[in-house]
């Protein structure tokens, strides 16, 4: 997983995280006077004060989690800490998944 800036045709850098061949491009959110910057397939529940991972990323379909603020000391961003590293994980194990059934395949 890595980090790494992408300019945008008008110029300005745009953040992307990299998971398991995944390009997961973030966009700032501002909660309570702070600003996030939250990967794509994670989104946020004001109402309920959660983030919630989106059930699918790309073709790859993930469980449905969702992270609340409360649980987290009220502090939203260690629930969205939480959440990325739910949607990374449940990436990385369907990369390995995949690459497990490619390997064992009988048509390798």
């Amino acid at each position: 997983m890595h980090d790494q800036p992408l300019h945008t045709p008008n110029g300005e850098e745009k953040q992307i995280l990299s998971v398991a061949g995944i390009d997961l491009p973030m966009r700032p959110m501002e909660i309570g006077g702070r600003t996030y910057m939250v990967p794509r397939y994670i989104f946020r529940n004001k109402r309920d004060r959660t983030w919630r991972v989106a059930p699918k990323a790309g073709d790859v379909v993930l469980p449905a989690e969702s992270f609340s603020d409360g649980t987290y000391l009220g502090l939203p961003g260690k629930a969205l800490t939480q959440a990325i590293e739910f949607l990374t994980g449940s990436l990385r194990a369907h990369q390995r998944d995949a690459s497990s059934a490619d390997h064992h395949s009988p048509n390798r």
